[in-house]
C-alpha cells in the first residue's frame, strides 16, 4: 500500500517504523501529479479522452455486428460500408487546425455535435430502409459523424495541454498514452 501512495504521490505519514514519506526525495517521481487533476483542462480532457476512445471503437463493433447478423452482410462489405466514416475522418482532421484557429476550444464540442447527428442519423436510417437497407444508403450519416470524428481526434491532445500549466504539460502528456494504447489493443483483439 505505501509503495502504491507513493506512485499516486499521495504524503505519507510517519509510521510507527519510523519510515519517512518517500515521495518528496530527490529522484522519485510520482506515477500520477494528483495536482493534473485540479486543472479543469486536464479533467475535462480526460473525460473525453475516454468517451471517444471508449465510445467510437464499441458503437463500430455493435455496428458491424448489426450489420452482419441483422442484415446479413459478409464481413468484407460490412467494412466497406465504414469506409465513408474512415475517409471523413482522414478529411476533417486534416482540416481541423484552420478550424481550431477559427473557433478554438468550441472545434471539439462541434466535432463532438456533429458525431452524436451523424450517430443519430445511423440509427434513423437503419429503421427507416428497414431490412431491405443497402450500404450507400448510411453514407451521409456516416460522413458527417466521420467529419466531426475528425475535428475531435487531431487537436483533442493539444487542445488538453493547452490549458495545463507549462510545468505540468509534460507529465499530462504521458498520461493520455495509455488510453491510445489500450484503445489500439482492443481494436486488433476486435
Amino acid at each position: 500500500m505505501a509503495a502504491l501512495e507513493d506512485q499516486l504521490g499521495q504524503p505519507r505519514d510517519r509510521g510507527a517504523d519510523g519510515d519517512a514519506d518517500r515521495a518528496g526525495r530527490p529522484g522519485s517521481s510520482p506515477l500520477v501529479r494528483t495536482t493534473l487533476f485540479r486543472q479543469r483542462s486536464f479533467s475535462v480532457g480526460l473525460v473525453l479522452c475516454l468517451l471517444f476512445f471508449a465510445g467510437i471503437p464499441s458503437l463500430f463493433f455493435t455496428f458491424l455486428l448489426t450489420l452482419q447478423v441483422g442484415f446479413a452482410y459478409q464481413p468484407v462489405s460490412a467494412g466497406a460500408v465504414t469506409l465513408a466514416f474512415a475517409i471523413m475522418v482522414a478529411a476533417g482532421s486534416a482540416r481541423s487546425a484552420a478550424v481550431v484557429k477559427r473557433l478554438g476550444t468550441w472545434t471539439l464540442m462541434l466535432g463532438c455535435a456533429l458525431i452524436a447527428i451523424g450517430m443519430a442519423a445511423v440509427v434513423v436510417s437503419l429503421r427507416w430502409a428497414g431490412t431491405g437497407m443497402h450500404g450507400y444508403q448510411l453514407n451521409p450519416a456516416l460522413i458527417i459523424a466521420g467529419a466531426g470524428a475528425g475535428l475531435v481526434l487531431a487537436p483533442l491532445t493539444s487542445v488538453i495541454l493547452a490549458g495545463v500549466r507549462p510545468a505540468d504539460a509534460g507529465a499530462a502528456s504521458r498520461h493520455r498514452t495509455p488510453v491510445i494504447v489500450t484503445d489500439s489493443r482492443h481494436q486488433l483483439a476486435a
